[in-house]
Order: structure tokens, then sequence, then C-alpha cells
């Protein structure tokens, strides 16, 4: 009889015990609100990276006027930069360029010099994007730089 009884504690703890070690996994699971926020931290990370460095370079990038409605007929133009204008000036560089990417994005770049050419490799960043979209027209102006270079490039990535 008391092996019974103590075969029947053991059993009785051991459900209870590996209940309680269902429920901790399940509890440990990362939820969407979880992913969601290591997302937006690295994001956020990202961002304060993007604008130490644009500081450090003498990089400004700035969206001026309003975002313009694009049409659905230009839509396959998206990610592709179309430079208005640009001047190079010693060690100083001035764009002005557009490009169609959906709504209420933000954008942050950086540029390297290969061989000859200034490439300006620029991204959006956030977590969000409206269901629109739109023509961007930015400026982009570096001075100070080290290097010479005597053409330049835009890349959407």
């Amino acid at each position: 009889m008391r092996i019974a009884y103590l075969f029947f504690v053991l059993i009785l703890f051991s459900s209870c015990h590996q209940k309680g070690k269902d429920e901790t996994a399940q509890n440990d699971e990362p939820s969407y609100d979880y992913f969601f926020d290591q997302i937006e931290k690295q994001t956020e990370q990202k961002k304060e990276n993007y604008i130490k460095t644009m500081q450090e370079k003498s990089i400004a990038f700035e969206q001026y006027g309003d975002c313009e409605d694009a049409l659905d007929d230009t839509i396959h133009e998206e990610r592709f930069p179309y430079i208005n204008s640009s001047e190079i000036k010693d060690s100083s560089l001035f764009v002005d360029f557009k490009f169609i990417d959906s709504c209420c994005q933000e954008f942050f770049g950086n540029y390297k010099i290969k061989n000859d050419t200034l490439v300006f490799r620029f991204e959006a960043l956030g977590t969000t994007a409206c269901d629109c979209y739109c023509w961007y027209q930015y400026t982009l102006n570096i001075e100070h730089i080290r290097k010479n270079f005597s053409a330049i490039k835009l890349v959407y990535f």
C-alpha cells in the first residue's frame, strides 16, 4: 500500500510539475508585440547611427516641398532617383533630386567614394508606410569632402 501511495504521489507531483513547465513554455514564447518592439528598437538605433554619421560627415539630406501624389502609371519608376541639378565645387557637393516611394517615410543616407565617383546610398527607415505613393523632393549637400571625385551616383536601397 505504501508503494501504491508513493507511486500515486510521484505521478501527481510529476503531472503538476509537467503542467507548470508547459505553461511556462507557452508564456515564454515571444509575442508579436515583442518582435515589433525589437524591430522598432533596431530601427531607432539605426536612425541614431545615421544621424551621428551624417553630422560627422557634414551631410545635409532634407526633403523640401510637399509630397506630390504619384500617378499609378509612374509606380514602375519607384526607387530610381532623378537628379534635377547637381554641382560639385571644391570639396562640396549639392544635388537636387526626386524619387517615388510610399508616403509617410523618413530617409537617411551615407556616402563613400569609389574610384572617382561619390556614391550616396539612402534608405527609408520606419515601421510604417502609408498606402499611397508620392514624389519626394530632396536636397543633398555635403561639405568638406576629403577625397577628390568628379561624378556622383545616388542609390536607393
